[in-house]
């Protein structure tokens, strides 16, 4: 593992939340999570379109860039 990371959450544009499935979950908008040595933004579009931007050093630049939807962001996420 990296050991302890701590994340600073802030929303880049406004946040739709779709409350029609048995949790609710970001249907459109932005959102930039941040620890001391990267950060990465997850931008929620149309058609269930998921794209997350890596920045590896906080500079601004986009190191990675990695389009997914939110079917597979979930799975990833509630996976054990």
């Amino acid at each position: 593992g990296i050991g302890s990371v701590q994340l600073a959450l802030t929303v880049k544009s406004p946040l739709s939340v779709d409350s029609s499935t048995a949790r609710f979950r970001p249907s459109a908008g932005t959102v930039v999570l941040t620890a001391a040595d990267f950060s990465f933004e997850v931008e929620y579009g149309a058609a269930d379109k998921v794209t997350i931007r890596i920045d590896n050093a906080k500079d601004g630049s986009v190191d990675r860039t990695v389009v997914t939807n939110v079917a597979a962001l979930d799975a990833l996420l509630t996976s054990k």
